[in-house]
């Protein structure tokens, strides 16, 4: 996958990471993106199933999909990995996902983007604009709305959407890449995902009903 310059007469564009069933994450990142002026809009998934869906919003240009068994349980960090690749291989100025984008739901993969990018990020995104070279993202807060601005690249995660967007007729046809093909190596994929899912080892605990208990126990380095 070599990469792909943006459209004549589009001013920046952005990929939107989606799941395998597109809700209402995803939608919303989505309607986000397609509300800006001369963007092009781009979908990416990336997984170890075959990547059909059902039906793509109107305006969507192109769906990516990055393929294999490795992906099944990716942690975030690995998922990361593979569609910022591909993302950066599409020429890319922007990554719209939803907060709970992954399929844990933790809302680590727009984080997980941005360290890995080394760019600028914002959560809880509910209204965008483009001036410049800056975005303009509304943000919720705990009790107002902010406004950030972003400089080129950056990465956006979205509040959830039930918005109705118009499907296309005729969706675009999924170009499926698998790791090899973008130069990943499947197995630092695989021993990633094991390694940070692996589950910690806790200390043994113990009952104290005392404060000297407590201070035996403190001192006690056999657990």
């Amino acid at each position: 996958m070599g990469r792909v310059a943006k459209r004549a007469g589009t001013l920046m564009k952005i990929a939107v990471c989606v799941e395998a069933n597109p809700g209402t994450a995803a939608l919303g990142a989505t309607a986000l993106a397609l509300g800006l002026d001369n963007a092009e809009v781009c979908w990416v998934h990336a997984g170890n199933d075959t990547f059909a869906p059902n039906a793509v919003p109107r305006g969507v240009a192109s769906v990516v999909a990055i393929t294999g068994p490795e992906l099944a349980r990716p942690h975030s960090q690995s998922l990361a990995h593979v569609l910022l690749t591909a993302v950066q291989r599409m020429g890319c100025d922007a990554i719209f996902c939803g907060v709970l984008s992954n399929a844990a739901g933790t809302g680590l993969l727009g984080a997980a983007l941005a360290v890995q990018w080394n760019v600028p990020f914002v959560a809880q995104a509910h209204a965008a604009h483009v001036r410049g070279k800056h975005m303009h993202v509304a943000v919720h807060g705990a009790s107002q709305i902010a406004t950030v601005a972003l400089p080129w690249p950056c990465v956006v995660a979205c509040v959830p959407a039930s918005a109705d967007l118009p499907m296309q007729e005729a969706a675009p046809q999924v170009r499926t890449f698998t790791l090899p093909e973008l130069g990943i190596a499947t197995e630092a994929i695989r021993r990633s995902s094991e390694s940070i899912s692996a589950p910690i080892a806790l200390r043994r605990t113990k009952t104290v009903t005392s404060v000297e208990a407590l201070l035996e126990s403190l001192l006690d380095r056999s657990h």
